[in-house]
């Protein structure tokens, strides 16, 4: 027959050899109740360090009571003034020291326990601070890609331009019978006019300009050729063929037409 009470006893001579600073007796039993402080070793976390060398502060105390059959029985644990865990990672080392308590039934198993719960604690603080790293990282890529698609702007195609024209003009022609010309932007007035939506335009329209001229009545060039005194130079009016490619401005056609008149 097992002695449970001679196991126990024997168990917590040993811890208070083992954790001397750490171990506190609160009830010498049977069944005895004792706590035991755990934190993270430094050297472990010192990743964790800020800038001033300072390691976050973490800590806890492992409470357990022993039961009338321990250790062919789990004892009663709880885990009390948890320093620098949330709850969920509270939850989280609880349950790795459920698993070293099913792994050492029928054994003494407070000194796993202890050893399990300062393992898990740094464990679970190092991944913590991996978490954020990499969160950070991703955050800073979004943030980065999110100004790189902002700089380089939306791949213009022939479909969205002639989607966005279609837009625009409907807007312009809204305006125009709305609140009329004036109302226009200077961006929206020359597509406007380029348009043909302007009444101006459309008087404009109806003038021809210097080289619509020139071209409908050649005779222009030659209709003075009769008057022309000697040492007068004639125009040859093919020198002119193809003169309607080239990028001149209406205005400067109409200035070549006026010029033709002070001539005379």
């Amino acid at each position: 027959m097992t002695d449970y009470s001679e196991e126990q006893a024997n168990e917590l001579e040993a811890l208070r050899s083992i954790f001397p600073d750490e171990f506190e007796e609160l009830d010498s039993g049977p069944p005895a109740h004792f706590t035991i402080a755990v934190s993270p070793d430094p050297f472990a976390i010192e990743s964790l360090a800020d800038a001033d060398g300072n390691l976050p502060e973490a800590s806890l105390k492992l409470d357990i009571t022993y039961t009338d059959t321990y250790p062919d029985s789990a004892p009663v644990i709880s885990l009390e003034e948890i320093v620098g865990l949330d709850d969920d990672e509270a939850i989280l080392l609880r349950g790795s020291l459920n698993a070293t308590v099913e792994e050492s039934m029928g054994m003494a198993m407070v000194f796993s326990m202890a050893s399990a719960a300062k393992e898990n604690f740094e464990r679970i603080l190092l991944e913590r601070e991996e978490t954020r790293k990499r969160e950070e990282a991703e955050r800073a890529a979004a943030e980065e890609e999110a100004e790189r698609q902002r700089l380089s702007g939306s791949r213009v195609t022939k479909e969205s331009f002639e989607a966005w024209k279609a837009g625009f003009l409907a807007e312009i022609s809204q305006i125009l019978k709305s609140k009329g010309e004036d109302a226009l932007t200077p961006a929206m007035k020359t597509v406007a006019s380029v348009a043909g939506m302007l009444e101006s335009s459309k008087k404009k329209a109806g003038k021809l300009t210097g080289r619509e001229q020139f071209m409908k009545n050649r005779g222009l060039a030659t209709s003075d050729v009769g008057m022309m005194d000697e040492g007068d130079v004639a125009v040859d009016v093919e020198l002119f063929e193809g003169m309607e490619d080239l990028d001149i401005d209406d205005e400067d056609e109409d200035q070549v037409v006026r010029n033709f008149g002070e001539d005379d």
